[in-house]
């Protein structure tokens, strides 16, 4: 049976079962809008006739920036993913193997993409701004994904007025990691897996409450404390307290010293503050690309003096990756939330997850 001529009865049994705290259903006499749990950027809405994806524009005040018919439309074969990020759902979709065409290979860490680059399935087109307008055309994908904007430069306005199909994908603005995990449901809805996206991320957000529900009754009585971010040209940026990450940090039993912060984005602080007020932090995560203490020292020689450098609680993200700087923490770990999760437990309570073996991160030695 084609999946979206099922859509409609499928939507609604992504409904059945939802309530105020599993996502919220509004109905008016002509249509019915879905929004999902945790995602605040995308929701569905269903009249008799059709069933739409709306994607919501963060930065105005969630008013709708896109809507893609989903009855009738037929699954995507062929998908050219503009952002490394978005490997993580199409991974645990079973879908890798519809990617035609990607950015460039120069940071890109799943192998199976490498070879099928290096074996000319999968073909370079460059970065979403200088995206090879006729090459892509002529590819002809079933879907471009890219990182969500506000206005598409001009390639991608060609491209589009082509008649190819860009998904304008905001998990990067939603604020709660389970949010951004749960854009595996659009991928899902797109490709034909609607049920499969539902069932995976039910598990994500099993594991990541599991998670929660276990370090909540046996944190310490004094939290750790943690900062994140580097020294660059005079400015240390840290997360908002309304980022994802804040979240990462404050569902992690952490002392973050910006968690009533209001802001989303980045917090731009002097590094002479820095240096002044946080240099006794006992954990310090995320500096930059760094690999082990010495590029630390390279970087900026003060930085001995911080508490965690001495006791070597550095920790960076970058455990798996390749020489030429790929990532797989920028890959997969948007849908595999649960897992970063269990890392930054071990690092700030390693008695609570005495078994765990870090994933994505490392101590810098």
């Amino acid at each position: 049976m084609n999946t979206y001529k099922t859509v409609f009865l499928l939507v609604f049994l992504w409904a059945c079962g939802s309530s105020t705290k599993n996502g919220t259903t509004t109905e008016s006499t002509e249509k019915k809008v879905i929004k999902p749990k945790y995602a605040r950027f995308f929701q569905l809405e269903v009249d008799k006739n059709d069933t739409a994806l709306i994607i919501l524009n963060p930065w105005k005040n969630g008013q709708p920036t896109q809507r893609i018919q989903l009855s009738g439309r037929s699954a995507a074969k062929s998908i050219v993913p503009m952002s490394t990020s978005f490997y993580g759902y199409l991974e645990l979709l079973g879908e890798l193997d519809k990617i035609t065409g990607i950015e460039n290979q120069d940071f890109v860490y799943n192998a199976q993409i490498l070879e099928r680059v290096n074996s000319g399935q999968i073909k370079e087109l460059g970065e979403s701004g200088v995206i090879s307008v006729e090459m892509t055309v002529r590819m002809n994908p079933d879907l471009l994904i890219i990182s969500g904007t506000e206005i598409l430069g001009p390639n991608l306005n060609k491209i589009q007025q082509a008649g190819l199909l860009i998904l304008n994908d905001m998990d990067w603005q939603e604020q709660h990691p389970l949010g951004k995990a749960e854009w595996i449901k659009v991928f899902g809805l797109l490709l034909g897996k609607k049920e499969k996206a539902d069932s995976i991320f039910g598990e994500i957000e099993h594991k990541y409450i599991a998670l929660c529900d276990t370090l909540r009754n046996r944190l310490p009585e004094k939290k750790a404390n943690v900062i994140l971010g580097y020294n660059y040209q005079g400015t240390w940026f840290m997360p908002g307290g309304k980022s994802y990450v804040a979240q990462y940090l404050a569902d992690a039993g952490a002392q973050y010293p910006f968690n009533t912060d209001t802001s989303s984005g980045s917090i731009p602080l002097s590094s002479e503050l820095v240096f002044k007020q946080y240099s006794e932090y006992p954990v310090w995560l995320n500096p930059g690309s760094c690999r082990n203490k010495k590029d630390l020292l390279l970087l900026d020689s003060r930085y001995g003096r911080f508490s965690a450098f001495k006791k070597s609680a550095v920790y960076n993200n970058n455990r798996r990756s390749n020489v030429k700087g790929g990532n797989d923490f920028w890959e997969t770990s948007p849908a595999n939330p649960h897992l970063v999760l269990a890392d930054l437990v071990y690092i700030f309570y390693p008695q609570i997850l005495p078994d765990h073996q870090l994933y994505f991160y490392q101590p810098l030695k």
